[in-house]
């Protein structure tokens, strides 16, 4: 396991003392122009000049009291890439200037954290958590069979003011894992394959390595690394799938609002492919709090303005859970990337308990291979308060469609 944090950020910037600061270059002016939709997760990204790519320096926002900006590398997206986030949304059609002015003295500043223990990592703004991941494997309740025990999947998940909206182990499903990915209807090596309903006992999903963490003022992250694992005789694993799953937490742009993206890429982990057969679920799954269970006030919400009762294997920009807890309303929702795979993507919504799945396996079968992997990215929204359709389909917007900035 390797730690970049604050060792990506020197190297990215050149903080470290034993190398010689470049000449410092002249105040830099940059400018993003939006489209039609305001930006309420207003991350700008920019691909710095060479002149630029050793130094420190701040963004200042030009509109409004010229404040800075939070500000940290993202090479992810590029070597030489930083992204920064606005300090206050962009409006429709509104062009912003930012200036980009050296400073030697720039101080890191992390608001997000990624906090490591013998359970997983958390994810966390400032006070709050945000997500949890689980590289300790979790048993089941007593008395339910150890087949089902988990790990690699993503609970609690949390909202601003602390509910947890998502559950594992329900009893009425019990193999279902908070937020989680597991095919159902799958092929592998001749024999049918079930990585979902472990009861079943020919497939399970694990994880294996936690691979990197990075902490800054506008995002924090980790990556894994998982293995589908074919059990041929109930109880040999036999790696069938890798996944390599990223998940990125964001400085909250709301006080009502936390706000993660999870990003999924799975390779056949040996020549042998796996062929995912047409099903009507599995895939990317939200098991909803356990307070949501048979309530009244529960129920799911799509960009379609379709519910539980009548959206199912509908193609939406994004589904809402939401419901009651200790009283409050709250929820989650999710939104598919369209640059993922199968996009749009289908979804199954249980009609009356609190699950639902984005399934590309509902349009048909396919194979995943070493050469040809699956791929699919999808933004997370957990609220406290009402669900809000119209601050979805903003935020559904943006996610497509991210903010460059230009010189």
């Amino acid at each position: 396991m390797s730690t970049r944090m604050a060792a990506l950020a020197a190297a990215m910037f050149c903080l470290s003392t034993s190398i010689a600061p470049a000449a410092e270059p002249a105040p830099l002016k940059v400018t993003v122009t939006n489209g039609p939709v305001q930006r309420e997760l207003p991350i700008v990204r920019f691909e710095l000049p060479a002149e630029w790519a050793r130094q420190t320096f701040d963004v200042v926002e030009l509109r409004g009291d010229a404040a800075t900006c939070p500000v940290q590398p993202d090479t992810d997206a590029g070597a030489n890439v930083v992204c920064w986030r606005a300090n206050k949304p962009v409006g429709p059609h509104e062009t912003v200037t930012f200036e980009l002015r050296p400073n030697p003295h720039v101080e890191s500043r992390d608001v997000v954290s990624a906090r490591i223990d013998a359970q997983g990592v958390t994810l966390a703004g400032g006070k709050h958590n945000i997500v949890q991941y689980n590289v300790r494997t979790v048993d089941p309740p007593e008395g339910v069979p150890a087949v089902y025990r988990r790990s690699g999947h993503l609970h609690p998940v949390w909202t601003p003011s602390g509910r947890i909206v998502t559950a594992e182990f329900p009893a009425d499903h019990i193999h279902q894992h908070a937020m989680f990915s597991a095919w159902v209807n799958t092929e592998f090596d001749g024999r049918k394959t079930d990585f979902w309903n472990q009861g079943g006992k020919t497939g399970t999903v694990v994880h294996r390595d936690l691979k990197e963490t990075d902490v800054g003022p506008v995002f924090a992250q980790f990556t894994t690394l998982l293995e589908h694992q074919a059990l041929t005789d109930g109880t040999s694993p036999r790696p069938a799938i890798l996944e390599t799953m990223r998940v990125r937490g964001y400085a909250s742009p709301r006080p009502e609002l936390n706000v993660f993206d999870v990003e999924l890429e799975q390779r056949a982990a040996s020549e042998i492919p796996l062929k995912v057969l047409k099903y009507h679920y599995g895939g990317f799954a939200v098991r909803g709090a356990s307070e949501w269970f048979q309530q009244p006030e529960s129920n799911m919400l799509t960009s379609e303005g379709k519910n539980q009762k009548d959206g199912n294997e509908t193609r939406p920009k994004w589904v809402n859970m939401h419901g009651l807890i200790d009283g409050q309303r709250c929820g989650i929702t999710v939104i598919p990337h369209p640059g993922s795979d199968r996009s749009p993507q289908p979804v199954r919504l249980h009609p009356s308990k609190p699950y639902f799945v984005f399934s590309p396996p509902i349009l048909g079968e396919f194979e995943i291979t070493q050469e040809q992997p699956y791929r699919a990215q999808y933004r997370i929204v957990v609220h406290d308060g009402p669900a809000d359709p119209k601050l979805f389909d903003r935020m559904a917007a943006e996610y497509g469609d991210p903010l460059t900035a230009s010189r």
